[in-house]
Order: structure tokens, then C-alpha cells, then sequence
């Protein structure tokens, strides 16, 4: 296994805090009461005090992720952002002042470390960067919900919050003669203060910012901000004349969220942790499934969605996005028949099995507080793939009115099986191996009659019909617990049969990689014994194995041709096929590991967002190949050096480097290395021999199995 050293001279910028002048809290007017029953409230200070000089604004301001420079500071006007004094509920209920910016040209809701420490929100993991014009990032590691509340009015809402170290940005960049102002005395505004510089913390973006308009205008004047209704009160927007003023700053975000992934991906295969502790959701998540999951008189399984209730109630209509993202699939479809008469399978084959019903929405008997959730959903072609063309895509991420999506409300839930790695390993000790693939295996598990208002999909037949409401009554690929479910539903097996089919249940436990089965024997007639074992064990509650491969006869003749994968090479990570990658291939006939090549994007222009594209591809988890993918991971840290931006094309020397990377690539598909690591039936002794090295730019570390016969026969298999 190869590793980087860290670059030399990388550093963090940090970033200076703005002091305060003084501890007092912004003046607000009175307001008619609100009518619902407000928790205690305390004043969140901090976020709301004047900084220090505000005419003189911190140079450190300027370099903020998401402060850009916009002007000079000739500038004789200022631009009145729309700002509004919030409260929003701590984890204990009560409420704290908080100045918040309405925006809609933010993706997502931003919070402050520091509010996030103040209101002591439960958190989660979250990964996600934002990016504004230039090329500085600001990242966040975690989100949180918090409820947001209305001073003026009784409306409050829930909303889902990144949590970014520091908020930067003093709204407006200078103060505003008001004087001159004539502000009606039925208006109450959103920010009595928006007319003097201060922080803001949190950001209300682009998800719910214009279902918090009303319908109320006022012009002030010429030259002079405009007064808009908000459900929060009235927010000052617009130019507003003042006196020249220091430069001002604009904003706009935008998430790297795919990028992110991508190098976590990319880096992540040469982690060497080991995290076995559940966190407390974890542990919540394991004790809903052993209380609520059930199998039904057919010996499948039924279980329940796995839900955060607190936020649950506060799950939003999702009808109409549904409807808009349905319709511009149909027009999509309609202009590629191939891939409407394949969409249309899909959903037929879906109803056939008896895994999804039409519903109608009108008559829905709902008991108070429950609301149904409209997944919208998409396809994925997969043009390349041998068994699978079309993947549907179920959306449970996308967001309500409320801002909460159907994912946004479940638990996740712990991962119940080994690591790829770790499978791999295993599948290179035994003489014969041993694959096949569960078929639908998400659908063979019911969902509980009473979740199943929160999976609903739209659909139609012909443009020419109503469109119509179905339910899915199984677990749905796309919702965040899918997969905990799925194969938390495997172990439980596994536990229920293991006193019948000790054997498959061992194999159940630890050697199915999601719905993949790679393992091993020693003998034919163990595997034999072996296949007939998870057969029965696993159709006792509904499951089905097929897809079958293995590279001994005698092992495969027991298996019915129909459920036999009669593929040459089979790959050993499916999950990210719908990308072709550097993947890990076996080659059953001759016992062998290959690799694929990527099929390169040759018509776009090189930029680092590309080459990062590329790199995230190499997909080599036991490292056979890491000398080859050390070369990308050290032209990333190149790239990084050279302050390219993402989009930025390369120089020609680094393009013609990549180019020469991709191009030796190709040698890999005549690479070959022998599965199992034995080599010799029943050999005299089994040694390890490791080698390691460094250099100035990278370590790493090789293991050899040596197998020895009685006669003295020797020989190498690497790892």
C-alpha cells in the first residue's frame, strides 16, 4: 500500500474574529404577539452585536469563503440585503435572537460554529463544501436542524442548517442615513437595525426563501431601499444613497458536494481505520429495528422506517416538486423511445411483482400529523452494463416546503457488514471461490403498511392519462436507511437460521459484501453443501440467489443454468458501475484478477475538476496496482501546488503529462494476478514476506505469501 507524504509549505488560512464594540443586543420594536406558545427566550448576543468601526471593516473580511470583493470604495450607494432577527429553538426549547440573511442565491442553509455551540443542536456528518465566484472554498463537516421561528408572526419552520467554523460577513458593508426613510406605522420590520453594519449568522437560502415572501411592497423613495413582506416581518432590499463607504461585498454559493465525495472516495481506499463503536443514532437505529421488524407467514421480512419523529412532523408537502420533476422526465422520455420502453418495464415489471400499488391521494386516511412524501425519480443508462441498461433512481433526498426531505427525517443506521477489503482478502484463501448476486434483494423486504405513505411516486403510462399515485411497498434503493435495512435483514437471518444451516449462516454473517456473495472452499463437496445451504436459508425468507459463478465445475453443475452468470470476467465492485472504473476484475476460468481501464472523456479540456473526475475512477482496493496510482494521487498534489482553480485549463506540459498517464494506463488489461493466494493444495509451510521503502515524496508497503511444498516447490503470490 502506497501513501503520500504530505506537501511541503500546505497551511490553513486562519481567519481573524471581528471584535465586538459592546455586548448589547439589537433594539426591537414592539410587535403583535405571536400566537403560539412561546418557549423561553434568551438573547443569543453574539449574534447580534456591532462590530468594532464599522467603517472600517477587517481586512481578513475581504477573504472569506463566501465574502467576495465588489466594489471600489468610491462607491457612493449601499445594497441592502435582506436581513431579518429570527429566534430559533435550542435543543432544550428555548429561544435565542439571531440575525438571519434571507438569500436566494444560496444552495443551503448556513450556520456558525459558534450558533451551532450556543443553541446545542444535535448533529450529523454531513460533508459538503461551498465555492462562491472565486476560487475559495469554505467547508463543512456537519448539519443540524434547528426550528426557526417568526417574531412578528406565528409561523415557524424546521430547517436543516450546514455548519460552517465562521460566518463572516457584516450586512450592510456601511451605515445608511434613515432620516429620510418613511416607513409606514403598520409596518414592523424583519431587522429594526438593518441599516447598521452587523454580523449575520445564520443564512436562509434558496430552498425556502421564496415561500417566506408575502404579498406587502412599499417603496420608500428614490434612491432609497425598497420594503418587501416576509413571514418574518418586512425586510429592507434594495440601493439605498449614502456616503462614500469602504468596498463592499456581494455573495453567492454554490456546494462541491460531488467533488467532495469523489476524494473521499479516491483517498479513502488507503485509510487503515477501524471503527467498530456505534454512535448513539446507531445504537437508536439498531434498537428501532429489534423492536419493530417482523416476518410475515411467507418468512419475509417487514420493517419500519427508522424515523427522527421530532422531525418527522415537520416532513412538508412534496406533491407539487414531484409533479414538476415527473413531467420534465416525460418530456425527456418522449423524445427517446428506446429509453421510454425501458423506463415503462421498470415501472410494469415494479407493479407485476407486486412491490409497488396506484393509490388515490383524494381519499387518503391519514391519522392528524402524518403526511405522505412524493419521491420524485430519474434514470440512469448504463449502456455499457451487461445485465443492467437502465438503473431507476429514487429521490428521497429532495426537500418539502418545509426545506426537510424524506432523508432529512431517517436514521441511517450502522454498516452491518464487513468492509470490500476485508472480502477480498478472504475470497484469495480458499481453493475454489464462490460468487453470486442477490436478485432485487432491497425488494424482497416489506416496508410496514404504516411507513408506506412516506414512498409515493408519480406516474403515467401515456401523456394522454392523468397522471397517478403509487405506493412502494418494499424497501426503496434511494432512501438513507435503505441499505442498513436491507442488510441488517441478512444478519437477522443469519441469526434465525443458524442452528438449520450453520454453514450459510456463517457465510450471511460475514462474507456478503451488500448484495454480493464472495467466498470460498477447500473442497467440491463443501462447496456443494455450501450453495445448498444459503439456497434454502435464504428463500425462506424470500430472497434469491443468482448470477452464480465459480471456478470449479463440479461446484457450478449444481447449480440450475438459468441462475448461472455465463460471463468470462465479473467484476468484483458493482456499486459505482454506472461510472466505468479502474475496477477489479475476476476471470473464473483461469482464476485471475484483471483490471479494466476507464473509457476517457477525450473532448473536454483539462481542468483539475476533470483530472480529480479521472483519478476518483481508479478503483484498486487491495493496492495490487498502487505504484501505478500513486502517479494521479502525485499529479493532484501538483495540481494543488500550482493554486489551479477548478475550472481552469491546464498548462500543456501538465496536460500532456495527464494525457501520457491515461495513455499508460492501457498497459493494465494485460496485468494479471492469481486469486488465490495458496497456490498449492496442501502445502508444507505458509510464509509472509513484507518489504517497505520511502522517498521524499511517498511510503509504502508490500506483503508476499511464499507457499512451500513437501518436495521444496516455492512460490510468490503478492498479497
Amino acid at each position: 500500500m502506497l501513501h503520500l507524504r504530505s506537501p511541503n509549505g500546505a497551511s490553513s488560512h486562519n481567519q481573524e474574529t471581528i471584535p465586538s464594540q459592546h455586548a448589547s443586543a439589537v433594539q426591537i420594536q414592539s410587535n403583535p404577539p405571536a400566537k403560539i406558545a412561546e418557549p423561553p427566550m434568551q438573547t443569543c448576543a453574539a449574534s447580534l452585536q456591532p462590530p468594532q468601526n464599522p467603517t472600517q471593516p477587517n481586512a481578513s473580511a475581504s477573504r472569506s469563503p463566501v465574502s467576495l470583493p465588489a466594489s471600489s470604495s468610491t462607491t457612493s450607494n449601499v445594497v441592502f440585503l435582506s436581513t431579518a432577527v429570527v429566534r430559533i429553538a435550542d435543543l432544550h426549547g428555548n429561544t435565542h435572537l439571531a440575525r438571519a440573511l434571507l438569500d436566494c442565491w444560496f444552495e443551503r442553509n448556513l450556520l456558525s460554529e459558534r450558533l451551532a455551540q450556543k443553541l446545542d443542536l444535535h448533529r450529523r456528518d454531513d460533508p459538503l463544501s461551498f465555492q462562491g465566484v472565486g476560487p475559495a472554498l469554505a467547508n463543512s463537516k456537519q448539519s443540524a436542524t434547528a426550528r426557526v421561528f417568526s417574531r412578528c408572526t406565528d409561523y415557524c419552520i424546521d430547517l436543516k442548517f450546514h455548519i460552517l467554523s465562521e460566518l463572516k460577513p457584516i450586512l450592510p458593508s456601511n451605515r445608511a442615513p434613515v432620516a429620510d426613510w418613511k416607513i409606514p406605522t403598520s409596518v414592523h420590520l424583519a431587522d429594526p437595525n438593518s441599516h447598521e453594519p452587523n454580523r449575520i449568522d445564520p443564512i436562509i437560502g434558496a430552498e425556502v426563501y421564496y415561500r417566506l415572501l408575502s404579498n406587502g411592497f412599499v417603496e420608500l423613495g428614490t434612491n432609497l431601499p425598497i420594503l418587501k413582506e416576509t413571514v418574518f416581518g418586512w425586510i429592507v432590499s434594495g440601493k439605498c444613497d449614502t456616503f462614500p463607504s469602504q468596498p463592499l461585498a456581494t455573495m453567492l454559493v454554490y456546494s462541491n458536494a460531488d467533488l467532495e465525495m469523489q476524494m473521499a472516495k479516491f483517498w479513502d481506499l488507503e485509510s487503515c481505520r477501524s471503527d467498530n463503536t456505534l454512535s448513539a443514532e446507531e445504537r437508536q437505529c439498531e434498537s428501532y429495528f429489534s423492536e419493530t421488524t417482523y416476518r410475515d407467514s411467507n418468512g419475509r421480512f417487514v420493517v419500519s422506517l427508522p424515523k427522527r419523529e421530532t422531525l418527522l412532523t415537520s416532513l412538508g408537502e412534496s406533491y407539487a416538486t414531484a409533479l414538476r420533476r415527473y413531467l420534465s422526465l416525460e418530456r425527456r422520455l418522449l423524445i427517446k423511445p428506446a429509453l421510454l420502453k425501458a423506463y415503462t418495464a421498470f415501472i410494469h415489471e415494479y407493479i407485476a411483482l407486486g412491490h409497488m400499488v396506484q393509490i388515490d391521494p383524494t381519499t387518503d386516511s391519514l391519522p392528524p400529523g402524518k403526511k405522505p412524501y412524493y419521491m420524485p425519480h430519474h434514470c440512469i443508462e448504463r449502456p455499457d452494463s451487461v445485465t443492467t441498461k437502465l438503473r431507476v433512481v429514487f429521490d428521497a433526498s429532495c426537500a418539502s416546503d418545509t426545506g426537510l426531505s424524506l432523508n432529512d427525517t431517517l436514521l441511517v443506521g450502522p454498516v452491518v457488514q464487513d468492509d470490500l477489503y476485508s472480502m477480498i482478502l478472504r475470497f484469495r484463501l480458499q481453493r475454489f471461490a464462490i460468487v453470486a448476486d442477490l436478485e432485487k434483494m432491497y425488494r424482497q423486504v416489506w416496508i410496514h403498511p404504516s411507513d408506506r405513505h412516506l414512498q409515493r411516486i408519480l406516474w403515467r403510462d401515456s401523456a394522454d392519462e392523468t397522471v397517478r399515485a403509487f405506493e412502494l411497498l418494499t424497501v426503496t434503493y434511494g432512501t438513507a436507511s435503505a441499505p442498513f435495512l436491507a442488510t441488517r435483514c441478512l444478519q437477522q437471518l443469519a441469526e434465525d437460521g443458524k442452528s438449520q444451516h450453520p454453514k450459510a449462516a456463517k457465510i450471511l454473517f460475514k462474507k456478503f459484501y451488500i448484495d454480493d456473495l464472495l467466498c470460498g472452499v477447500t473442497t467440491e463437496e463443501e462447496g456443494v453443501e455450501q450453495c445448498n445451504q444459503l439456497i434454502g436459508l435464504l428463500q425462506s425468507a424470500g430472497f434469491k440467489l443468482h448470477k452464480w459463478a465459480s471456478n470449479n465445475p463440479v461446484i457450478l453443475n449444481n447449480i440450475p443454468t438459468e441462475l448461472r452468470d455465463d460471463r468470462n470476467v465479473l467484476e468484483l465492485d458493482s456499486s459505482s458501475s454506472s461510472v466505468k472504473t479502474l475496477g477489479l476484475l475476476w476471470q473464473p476460468d483461469e482464476d485471475i484478477f484483471r483490471f479494466q481501464v476507464p473509457r476517457w472523456t477525450t473532448d473536454s479540456p483539462i481542468t483539475k475538476r476533470l483530472v480529480l473526475s479521472d483519478a476518483a475512477r481508479l478503483f484498486d482496493p487491495l493496492g495490487l496496482v498502487g505504484p501505478t496510482v500513486l502517479h494521479s494521487k502525485l499529479f493532484m498534489q501538483e495540481l494543488w501546488l500550482s493554486k489551479l482553480s477548478w475550472d481552469q485549463s491546464l498548462t500543456d506540459t501538465l496536460q500532456d503529462t495527464w494525457k501520457e498517464f491515461r495513455d499508460d494506463l492501457e498497459v493494465l488489461r494485460t496485468f494479471s494476478i492469481p486469486r488465490w493466494a495458496a497456490s498449492y493444495a496442501n502445502p508444507a509451510t505458509i510464509e509472509l514476506h513484507g518489504f517497505c521503502d520511502a522517498s521524499e515524496r511517498a511510503y509504502g508497503a508490500f506483503l508476499y505469501v511464499r507457499t512451500v511444498t513437501a518436495i521444496g516447490f516455492g512460490k510468490f503470490v503478492n498479497r
